[in-house]
C-alpha cells in the first residue's frame, strides 16, 4: 500500500517544482508608463515627472517598487528587470532604473554600460544619500523626483556640446576685432574715469554718514535715557515715574543706603504676601520670599496646596504622555512622517536601535548637507509646481513601446538603505 502511494505522489513532486522555480525567477512586465507599483506608494506626481524628463532626454528612466525582495539581491534584481525591459531608447541605448524595497529598507539605481559613463558610482551614490531623508519620511514621491532631479543634472552636463563652449568666445573675438577699427580718444576715457571716481567717493561719503548716523542714534538715545532715569532712581524724587530697586530701569545711586534698601525690599515682600494682592509678582505660601501674615487663614492655605499639588500631578502627567510618545517615535520600526532619529532632540535611546544601525544612520547622516537632513520642511516634490505644465502629462501614455529599446546592462549602478 505504501508503495501504491508513493508512486501515486511522484509525479506531483515533479510538478510542483517547476512552478516554484518558476515564480522565483519572474520578471513583471514592463507597465505602459514605465513605472512598476503594485502598491501604489506614488502618485501621479512621479509619473508626470518621470514622463516629462523621458520626453526630452536621451536618456530613459524607468521605476521598479515592490513591499519585498523576499530574500533576493537587489543588485540582481535590478539588473535582471532593466535587461528584461530594455530600458533606454534605441539611438542612446542610456539607460537607468530606480529599484525600490519599501519593507527592506534596500534601493538601487542600475544603470546601462552607455548612463554609466556620466552617472558613475560616486554619482549615485550621493544621489541616494540625498534621497535618503525622503524615504525614511514616507515621502516616496519625493525620493524618486529628487532622483529623477539629479538624474536630470548629470545627464544636462554630459549632453553640453563642447562647440558651444568656444563658439561665444569666437564670436566676442570677431566683435573686439571690429571695435578696434574704431578710432577712440585716450583722454576721453580718463575724463570719465575721473568724474565716475568723484561721484564714487561723494556717494560713500555720504552713505558713510548716514550709517553713522543710524548706528549711533540707538547710544544717543540710550545715554539720554539713562540720564533721566537716574533722576527717578532718586530716592528722595516723588513723582509718579519714581524707580525702585524692583524696576529695570532703575539706577543705583548713594541715595539708596543700605538699611533704606533694605526696609524697601522687607516692606515689598510684606505687601506681595498679601492674599489680596493681584499682581504678577504676588508672594504664595512656600515661596523663598513669602512672609506669613494674617490674611492668608488656614482654610485659604490649605486650598492653595490641594491646587498647586494637582496643577503639579498635571504637569507630571503631562510630562510622562510627552515621553512616551518621544520613546514610541524614537523606535527603528517606527513609519510615522515625525519619527526620531539618534541626532534630534528628543530621541529617547531604545534597544530597537543597535549600535551598528547608529553607527550606519550617523555615518549615512555625515555623507551629505545636515540642513537638508531632517528638514522639516522637506516639501520635495511642491518645488517642481513651477516646472512646464507638469499636469498636463498623461501618465497611461508616456511612451510608445517601441522607445523601450535599449541594452547593455553589465552591472553598473549603486545600492544603499535607508
Amino acid at each position: 500500500m505504501k508503495k501504491l502511494l508513493l508512486l501515486l505522489l511522484l509525479p506531483l513532486v515533479f510538478l510542483i517544482k517547476p512552478i516554484s522555480a518558476k515564480a522565483e525567477t519572474q520578471i513583471p512586465e514592463r507597465p505602459a508608463n514605465g513605472i512598476y507599483d503594485p502598491q501604489n506608494y506614488v502618485t501621479n506626481k512621479v509619473s508626470n515627472r518621470l514622463a516629462e524628463f523621458n520626453s526630452s532626454s536621451d536618456t530613459q528612466i524607468g521605476v521598479y517598487i515592490v513591499d519585498t525582495l523576499d530574500g533576493k539581491n537587489i543588485d540582481e534584481q535590478a539588473n535582471e528587470i532593466a535587461k528584461t525591459w530594455q530600458i533606454g531608447h534605441a539611438d542612446t541605448n542610456k539607460g537607468v532604473l530606480i529599484a525600490i524595497a519599501i519593507k527592506d529598507r534596500k534601493f538601487r539605481i542600475e544603470t546601462s554600460n552607455e548612463a554609466s559613463k556620466y552617472l558613475s558610482k560616486n554619482n549615485i551614490d550621493s544621489i541616494l544619500n540625498s534621497s535618503k531623508s525622503y524615504m525614511r519620511k514616507q515621502d516616496y514621491d519625493g525620493a524618486i523626483i529628487n532622483m529623477i532631479d539629479n538624474i536630470a543634472k548629470y545627464t544636462k552636463i554630459n549632453n553640453q556640446p563642447e562647440k558651444e563652449k568656444g563658439s561665444q568666445g569666437l564670436f566676442q573675438f570677431e566683435n573686439n576685432s571690429k571695435q578696434s577699427k574704431h578710432n577712440v580718444n585716450p583722454n576721453a576715457y580718463k575724463e570719465v574715469i575721473q568724474k565716475d571716481s568723484t561721484r564714487i567717493l561723494k556717494a560713500m561719503a555720504i552713505t558713510g554718514g548716514i550709517m553713522g548716523l543710524i548706528i549711533g542714534l540707538p547710544s544717543l538715545f540710550k545715554f539720554i535715557d539713562k540720564l533721566r532715569y537716574k533722576k527717578r532712581s532718586n530716592f528722595t524724587y516723588n513723582g509718579p515715574d519714581k524707580l525702585t530697586p524692583k524696576d529695570s530701569d532703575f539706577q543705583p545711586n548713594k541715595t539708596w543706603t543700605p538699611d533704606r534698601t533694605k526696609n524697601f525690599w522687607k516692606n515689598d515682600f510684606k505687601n506681595r504676601s498679601q492674599f489680596s494682592y493681584k499682581g504678577s509678582d504676588k508672594l504664595y505660601p512656600g515661596d523663598i520670599n513669602f512672609v506669613d501674615n494674617s490674611s492668608w487663614t488656614s482654610t485659604r492655605t490649605e486650598e492653595y496646596k490641594n491646587k498647586k499639588a494637582e496643577e503639579l500631578a498635571q504637569q507630571l502627567e503631562t510630562v510622562k504622555r510627552q515621553k512616551e510618545d518621544q520613546l514610541r517615535r524614537s523606535q527603528y520600526d517606527y513609519q510615522g512622517k515625525d519619527k526620531l532619529y539618534p541626532d534630534n532632540k528628543n530621541f529617547i535611546s531604545n534597544d530597537t536601535w543597535t549600535t551598528l544601525l547608529i553607527a550606519n544612520y550617523l555615518s549615512d547622516l555625515s555623507s551629505q548637507n545636515h540642513d537638508n537632513y531632517h528638514s522639516s520642511s522637506h516639501n520635495s516634490y511642491n518645488d517642481y509646481s513651477s516646472l512646464s505644465n507638469l499636469s498636463s502629462y498623461d501618465s497611461s501614455s508616456s511612451w510608445s513601446s517601441s522607445d523601450w529599446s535599449g541594452g547593455g546592462f553589465d552591472g553598473g549602478g549603486s545600492s544603499g538603505d535607508w
